[in-house]
């Protein structure tokens, strides 16, 4: 069984789970974000690209040390730089992992507890779909008014941030 597949409620210990708790409320936050494939389409005989919403768990800080041992006490995750070589982001993008996250940290967290529970419902709507199956407009037009949108509300910022997208929000549900 892998670290991904504990629950992770039974893995920590309730200090931890506090702690990692307080550190995503205020370091934190469940990004709602697209990503795409690219494909060529021998009946259109051109490249496409196929988009599918997904969510990401992030908490960014300056102490490298800290997110490296915070991933080695949850077991999964990746660790990433960021681009102006400061910060550094820890990011778990399985889905299975974000909602085992998810349930550890719903007990704790007091500024993003509703973060967290619309990123379950997101995650468990996502799980129960049939796994690599293409997503329709429709099933993209519910999870981005349901949960992406909500979820970007929530944000510190109200909005999400970073670099604009190259595709509207009508490419990415129609493709």
């Amino acid at each position: 069984m892998s670290d991904s597949d504990k629950e992770l409620s039974s893995k920590l210990s309730e200090k931890d789970k506090a702690y990692l708790a307080g550190l995503f409320d205020g370091e934190g936050c469940i990004s709602p974000i697209w990503g795409s494939k690219t494909y060529f389409s021998i009946k259109e005989n051109k490249k496409k690209t196929y988009h599918f919403p997904r969510l990401q768990f992030v908490i960014t800080n300056k102490n490298s040390l800290l997110l490296d041992v915070m991933k080695e006490k949850i077991g999964f995750g990746n660790f990433y730089r960021g681009k102006n070589g400061v910060a550094y982001d820890y990011r778990i993008s399985a889905q299975k992992e974000i909602l085992n996250v998810a349930n550890a940290l719903i007990p704790y967290a007091k500024l993003k507890k509703e973060a967290l529970h619309v990123s379950k419902d997101a995650l468990l709507y996502q799980l129960k779909r049939k796994p690599h199956a293409r997503w329709t407009k429709e099933e993209k037009t519910f999870f981005y008014k349901n949960f992406m949108s909500r979820l970007e509300k929530l944000l510190p910022s109200g909005k999400k941030r970073g670099r604009p997208s190259k595709y509207s929000l009508d490419d990415r549900l129609s493709s």
